[in-house]
């Protein structure tokens, strides 16, 4: 299960968070395959904490995951293209060109994943989610550094994440791209 998180999760994250994760992070910390085992269940260390940037990438990431962890644990491991070898030099080096490279070696098995997550969507929102992880959460966000913004964890723009349309989630993305290609939060 965690070498399909790396293949899959870990490998989409070098390409969505090209430009916030750090290679020295890597050496130091969350080397591809790390885990623990809690008594709640699978902790995947692997990744920074780039996801929680906004609730957007938040919701792509867990959704990925939750997918990946499946894929692996159904063993289907065996039908994602790239090599063990392939994948860690790609996560170590921070490599987002060879990212991209078995991003688009598996695209359409990528995509079916992605479509796992969200039956609701058509291909053309499977397509956007897809570019979204190949571009860079800077691709739909305007400042991914900005925690506080993105969370509206200011006193004076609070709200509770209830997960509604108008939220900022994947479906406030997806409808909203609809109307303007060139949305960002």
């Amino acid at each position: 299960m965690v070498k399909a998180l790396d293949a899959i999760l870990g490998v989409a994250c070098v390409s969505l968070f090209a430009k916030y994760d750090d290679p020295m992070r890597l050496k130091l910390y969350g080397l591809p395959g790390e885990y623990r085992l809690p008594a709640h269940g699978l902790e995947y260390r692997s990744l920074s904490n780039a996801w929680l940037s906004h609730p957007f990438i938040t919701n792509l990431v867990f959704d990925l995951a939750r997918k990946a962890l499946v894929f692996g644990e159904k063993g289907y491991r065996k039908y994602w293209n790239a090599s063990d070898e392939e994948v860690i030099r790609c996560m170590v080096d921070c490599d987002v060109e060879l990212a991209h490279e078995i991003m688009e070696r598996n695209k359409r098995l990528f995509c079916g994943i992605i479509k796992a997550s969200y039956n609701w969507a058509s291909d053309a929102t499977i397509e956007m989610l897809y570019n979204v992880f190949y571009n860079g959460m800077e691709s739909a966000i305007n400042d991914p550094s900005d925690f506080v913004k993105n969370w509206k964890l200011s006193p004076s723009s609070w709200i509770r994440h209830t997960g509604a349309r108008t939220e900022p989630n994947v479906i406030c993305y997806t409808d909203n791209m609809y109307n303007n290609n060139r949305f960002k939060f």
